[in-house]
């Protein structure tokens, strides 16, 4: 997997989000995208995903033989769940929708769960789970997918520091294991895990 992006730019009315933005990122690696609130951290994994139109420039998904940005693995915050299922039919949800059969996305999502510490949540109904439980089902959830791209928004926002440390160690894993990692992050200490850090704040024009 590689994306590649050519003078990117994104404006909403007279102002820029960001400018200028140019990168060639291949699996397997991690990747932050750093810069401070309004900078567009959240704005270029969706221009990165296809789903947001750039202003200007190109933003292109080189797909190796495992599947392109349409299999990607997405975090984001306040995800949604099902709500009547449990945490791990929720997280199993990942690899279904990749079509891998029901008993292997099940070892999986009980596989990432132990990983993120919330093992002990699998029988647990979304709807009674915590802000920051519901965080790491969304964080395992990806993880379970092995999508060979994952692009994650604020995934430790919610989290103490224990959990925190988890969900980046299991994404630095992933990427190790050949992924490429996309993580949007105000947390220096989470992006301190990742191959590179891409602070997009030094492309924003006001």
């Amino acid at each position: 997997m590689r994306i590649v992006a050519r003078d990117l730019g994104m404006r909403f009315g007279s102002r820029w989000l960001f400018q200028n933005v140019d990168f060639a990122w291949q699996s397997p690696s991690f990747v932050s995208v750093t810069g401070p609130s309004g900078s567009g951290k959240t704005t270029l994994l969706g221009v990165i995903s296809g789903s947001i139109p750039a202003t200007v420039g190109d933003s292109i998904a080189e797909a190796d033989e495992m599947g392109g940005p349409s299999s990607a693995g997405w975090i984001v915050q306040n995800s949604p769940l099902l709500v009547s299922r449990t945490a791990l039919e929720n997280v199993a949800l990942g690899p279904i929708f990749q079509r891998v059969p029901r008993p292997e996305a099940l070892a999986r999502a009980e596989q990432e769960m132990a990983r993120l510490g919330i093992e002990h949540l699998a029988n647990v109904r979304a709807k009674k789970l915590s802000g920051g439980e519901r965080q790491r089902v969304t964080v395992a959830r990806a993880l379970a997918s092995q999508a060979r791209l994952i692009l994650a928004d604020e995934p430790t926002s919610s989290l103490d520091a224990e959990a925190k440390i988890r969900v980046a160690t299991a994404l630095r894993t992933a990427a190790d294991d050949g992924a490429l990692i996309i993580m949007a992050t105000h947390d220096k200490e989470v992006a301190a895990f990742a191959d590179t850090v891409f602070d997009i704040g030094q492309r924003t024009t006001r």
